[in-house]
């Protein structure tokens, strides 16, 4: 990522610390946030003509490097923000595996060790899916909201907005698909909504 993007995001978060009561303790783990967002939606920035599912595995293989980098904190700092950030995108990585959408299979070996070691699944009363049976429902959702994400996405939206939308998208259709994989996938698509909305940038949503 270019120096002056990073830059951007970290102005960007601090003034959202100040004014949306967020402690600057967790700033940087809210800038870390940012940055893979940032990363995973302009993944495909020069092409925007390609197929939603080509959009999103490239978008998630290109984000992981910054999701399993090391995050150096202080022993008072809060980093839950990106915890659940790193839970939500595994979650999404074992359901895309599931319904077959990326070829190779997404990575997670990584990812999945510091989620596990987090805890946070546990802390929030999330279930993963990885164990959980596939039904083609949940896979069809999946497709659906990221397809209005991507519409969001090429439309130059806001790039917090876009994950917003897909959690709003998951809110809605859940009912209709009413197999555990879905409802323990919601309830972490939500839960990381949450969060964002708590950190929420000025200007961005």
């Amino acid at each position: 990522m270019r120096p002056l993007i990073i830059l951007l995001i970290a102005n960007t978060t601090l003034l959202c610390s100040y004014v949306s009561g967020v402690d600057a303790d967790d700033d940087a783990a809210f800038e870390r946030v940012a940055e893979c967002i940032y990363i995973c939606t302009h993944a495909d920035n020069a092409d925007k003509n390609l197929p939603v599912a080509t959009v999103i595995c490239d978008a998630h293989k290109t984000g992981y490097e910054c999701m399993t980098r090391p995050f150096d904190s202080s022993p008072d700092s809060s980093t839950e923000i990106l915890d659940i950030y790193r839970a939500y995108m595994l979650e999404l990585f074992f359901l895309a595996n599931k319904a077959n959408m990326c070829n190779p299979p997404l990575p997670y070996k990584e990812l999945k060790e510091l989620v596990d070691k987090s805890g946070i699944m546990k802390k929030k009363n999330l279930i993963s899916i990885e164990n959980d049976e596939y039904v083609s429902c949940a896979g069809e959702i999946n497709m659906n909201c990221y397809t209005a994400g991507v519409t969001d996405w090429k439309a130059n939206s806001s790039y917090f907005r876009i994950h917003l939308d897909h959690a709003k998208c998951f809110k809605t259709e859940t009912p209709k698909c009413d197999f555990p994989i879905q409802r323990h996938i919601n309830a972490v698509v939500q839960e990381f909504s949450k969060q964002l909305k708590v950190h929420e940038p000025l200007g961005e949503l």
